[in-house]
């Protein structure tokens, strides 16, 4: 979003245009509404890491009560977060253990 701005503003004959503080008003408002959802995306991803860290603390092997078989006990969850994880971190954005 911000590449075509910068031509856009890097132009100073279009930016004399009656249109041009309309246009930049409007991404203004759209840079606003995206960083805004960004934050509380994060916030919310950040809330849910607690959940997840509390089945970090689960057995991971667990007997089945009926036939005595062995199961692992691994919330698919982890493995998202993980994921997620190295994505915001290839963004730059700085994750933080809670």
């Amino acid at each position: 979003i911000e590449q075509p701005m910068e031509k856009f503003r890097a132009n100073t004959q279009l930016m004399q245009a009656r249109e041009a503080k309309k246009i930049t008003k409007t991404y203004n408002k759209i840079a606003h509404t995206i960083e805004e959802f960004e934050a509380l995306w994060k916030l919310a991803w950040e809330k849910g890491i607690e959940s997840a860290r509390a089945g970090l603390h689960a057995t991971l092997l667990v007997r089945h009560p009926s036939n005595g078989k062995l199961y692992a006990n691994f919330d698919r969850e982890i493995l998202q977060l993980l994921r997620e994880t190295k994505c915001l971190m290839r963004m730059g954005e700085d994750v933080k253990e809670p």
